[in-house]
């Protein structure tokens, strides 16, 4: 597999250039020159040729052009452009240091961008934030959260307010990879959802794809969401500290053998349980907190090696009843070799993500650990061809184990038996080649293949269900229930049990209309090998991942989207509509009342289906100026279809399509920041969305003196419209410390977070609605200091 890239690489390299022309190579680094931070994104432009490129994600850039003086602009909203000239006889390293622009005082510009990229990007469907964004927008109890902002992007959503994890174009919360410095984040959520995993303060760049992802993504079927941390104060000695009603941070970061490498260090906890504690003695608790420590250093102008790291826990205890702990552990290493032509990353990974739960019931006490683990090595390779050409390859390999439960029993008095569900195995490596091709001045290729595999592995003992069939129909009954079991198989230590593979290929295309609009248009197909199995509607702390193996197939998604793309007032405005469909396949759904919890067979309560999804999303931005923001409307479409085992049953809904749990019809957002005075800015969140679907029983019966519902149709209902507003007040002094002023639902709106139906106390015969609400208005103060 490595050699047939390095093959097609080579051959792309034959034909693009040109023997008949002398060419010469630039290429350097660009950073920031206060701090020394890489500078990803800035627009390397050859202006006596009107062809360029943009810095990776660590600031690294190559052009080949023909022999000659050459003009090289730099530019980057928020920062001063340079311009410098090529020596013409010979290959050169240009890196550069970029100084912040002056801004007027009460005028705000939104780094991290340049300036026609909404328009001359091939990419599509994708979205940056920089987070000064991210601090600005108010949010619940002034948490600054990189989640709960890209939330209020078209096509980005949640299944209610307060809920883990997000959906993006339809798909479910498993269906997002979720990188954090390159490891995978399995679930992102502190606090049941209310806050993230991602500390702004350490938080460089978050860029989310939807769609048209590149090939080197791959195994999650809606999104990326690619968090980077910053490498540190390469120039001096730093920090940052924070206080505001939930939690206290505090930030470190500074240079290391003499500005040849930098470190950073972030951590947060919350306090509301020491409050709690101090006045009570059941033992309760609720917090969390999270470290995040990154370092990096230059072995030389060629090399330069990464190190990070991230680990978080929360823990909720309701006195000597159960108490849960839960949270995510990574650690990163990362190798940089920089050429004149090639650039190369070479990444090791570590990922865990735990639960561990207590419960308390006299006579039952135990304890329930479960966790999903993996390594990952990577290595990831750019190749400058010619003008506006470049080759990107690479090859990755993933090792995942999976503990769904091994539960012990607390004391000598519970009576609960030790068990310990199978612990399951498997490898998925995979493959890519992609190239960035400029056909002319006004279209624009980005074409390539991913190839794919997953194979599940043994030690494991399966069982063989009669006629192959884990879940079958009884007519009598009207239910599923597990199928028969013949006999049970036994495989090995790493014997294989099961293999899978597949193309993934992918396809974006630009045409320039003129120099402020476009079109474009992508395709991209993504298989997924690892399940979440929750029949909740968001991610929760016990979270069980599952392989794709005997009777869970991986799932596959086909989408296709197509946009116009239009800067206005000499790149002052953005504006974009695009429209998408997406299909999807083997999507896992469940049979009414299944058991998820302990059961070595979850095959028994899983039916397959499809779904699929389609919409328009509509925005408009605005990045610099007195007032800065977006606009966002979209209008979509997500359903499910589950027929059943084709023997008569009736599967969900009888077979027909039916709202997905996400489904949002209509979703319309406005984020805005205004610099009222010198050091004072106004930023406001609006939200309107269509509720979600829910299930309520269509009629009842009466058995043994209870009153017991009847469902029909899933997902028939829908809860109340869901709107609030946010209001953000942030003074800033004239050394950078700041006071933040939010209130989160201003005209307190109790939105629906749930009905369920119950039995009026005093008459059994009466049944009603009742609806329970997460947060009224929250008003909140935060205090930010840097030294």
């Amino acid at each position: 597999m490595h050699k047939s890239l390095l093959t097609a690489c080579l051959l792309l390299t034959t034909i693009t250039n040109s023997p008949a022309q002398e060419t010469l190579t630039v290429s350097g680094q660009i950073k920031d020159a206060a701090d020394g931070e890489a500078l990803p994104g800035v627009n390397v432009v050859v202006t006596t040729l009107q062809v360029g490129t943009t810095t990776n994600a660590y600031g690294h850039y190559s052009l080949r052009l023909p022999a000659g003086a050459h003009e090289i602009s730099f530019s980057f909203i928020g920062y001063e452009s340079i311009v410098r000239t090529t020596d013409p006889h010979q290959d050169q390293v240009l890196n550069i240091e970029m100084r912040a622009a002056v801004i007027e005082l009460g005028q705000i510009a939104v780094s991290a961008h340049q300036a026609d990229e909404h328009v001359e990007s091939i990419e599509m469907s994708a979205a940056e934030l920089d987070i000064q964004t991210v601090q600005r927008t108010p949010a619940v109890l002034g948490e600054a959260d990189v989640v709960q902002t890209i939330q209020l992007l078209p096509g980005v959503t949640t299944v209610r307010e307060g809920a883990a994890g997000f959906n993006v174009r339809g798909g479910a919360a498993d269906q997002n990879l979720v990188l954090l410095d390159e490891a995978i984040v399995y679930n992102a959520a502190h606090l049941f959802g209310f806050f993230s995993v991602f500390n702004a303060d350490i938080t460089k760049d978050i860029k989310i794809y939807k769609g048209g992802s590149p090939a080197q993504y791959g195994g999650r079927l809606s999104s990326v969401l690619d968090v980077r941390q910053k490498e540190g104060n390469a120039k001096e000695f730093r920090g940052k500290a924070g206080i505001g009603v939930l939690s206290g941070r505090l930030l470190l970061e500074g240079p290391v053998a003499n500005g040849r490498g930098s470190y950073v260090i972030a951590a947060r906890r919350s306090y509301g349980d020491i409050f709690y504690n101090a006045f009570s003695s059941d033992k309760s608790t609720a917090h969390f907190y999270d470290v995040n420590f990154k370092g990096n250093y230059n072995i030389n102008d060629n090399n330069r090696l990464f190190i990070s790291g991230y680990r978080g826990r929360d823990a909720f205890k309701v006195a000597d009843i159960f108490g849960n702990a839960w949270g995510n552990t990574t650690a990163t290493i990362r190798w940089n070799l920089f050429s004149r032509r090639l650039f190369a990353n070479f990444t090791g990974v570590f990922s865990r993500y735990s639960y561990d739960s207590d419960t308390f019931t006299a006579g039952a006490e135990h304890n329930w650990l479960s966790h999903i683990t993996n390594y990952k090595l990577k290595a990831d390779f750019s190749y400058s061809l010619s003008e506006g050409n470049a080759v990107n390859f690479g090859a990755s390999t993933i090792h995942y184990n999976f503990t769904p439960g091994t539960i012990k029993p607390i004391g000598k008095a519970s009576s609960v038996v030790p068990t310990e569900l199978d612990q399951q195995n498997a490898i998925e490596p995979g493959a890519y080649l992609s190239l960035d091709h400029q056909l002319t001045d006004f279209i624009s290729l980005q074409y390539g293949l991913r190839l794919s595999a997953f194979r599940r592995q043994g030690a494991q003992d399966l069982p063989a269900y009669r006629d192959n069939q884990p879940i079958v129909y009884n007519e009598t009954l009207s239910r599923y229930e597990a199928g028969v079991v013949d006999s049970v198989i036994s495989f090995g230590e790493r014997e294989n049990i099961q293999s899978f593979a597949g193309l993934e290929p992918r396809a974006s295309a630009r045409w320039s209309l003129t120099e402020a609009s476009s079109i474009k248009v992508s395709y991209n197909r993504i298989r997924q090998y690892i399940h979440l199995i929750s029949n909740t509607t968001a991610s929760q702390p016990l979270d069980i991942w599952r392989p794709s193996g005997p009777f869970v197939e991986p799932q596959t998604a086909n989408q296709i989207a197509a946009g116009y793309f239009r800067n206005l007032q000499d790149n002052t405005y953005e504006a974009s509509i695009e429209a998408y469909y997406k299909k999807m396949n083997n999507q896992i759904d469940y049979v009414a009342g299944a058991d998820l919890t302990v059961n070595n067979n979850l095959e028994t309560e899983l039916l397959k289906g499809e779904g699929r999804s389609y919409g328009v999303e509509l925005m408009v931005r605005k990045r610099t100026g007195q007032l800065t923001g977006w606009l966002g409307y979209t209008w979509s479409r997500t359903e499910r279809q589950v027929p059943g085992l084709g023997n008569g049953d009736p599967g969900i809904n009888n077979g027909r399509y039916y709202p997905a749990s996400n489904d949002k019809t209509h979703d319309l957002t406005l984020t805005t920041v205004y610099a009222l005075k010198p050091r004072w800015s106004l930023s406001t969140n609006l939200v309107l969305a269509t509720g979600p679907p829910s299930t309520f029983p269509a009629s009842r019966y009466e058995f043994a003196n209870f009153i017991v519902p009847q469902y029909e149709t899933r997902h028939g209902a829908r809860l109340p419209t869901y709107h609030r507003l946010d209001l953000g007040l942030t003074y800033t002094t004239a050394n950078e410390n700041s006071w933040a002023f939010t209130i989160y639902n201003v005209y307190n709106r109790r939105n629906s977070a749930s009905v369920y139906v119950r039995q009026n106390e005093n008459d059994k015969l009466v049944t009603e609605a009742v609806q329970t609400s997460l947060f009224g208005i929250l008003p909140s103060i935060t205090y930010n200091r840097n030294f």
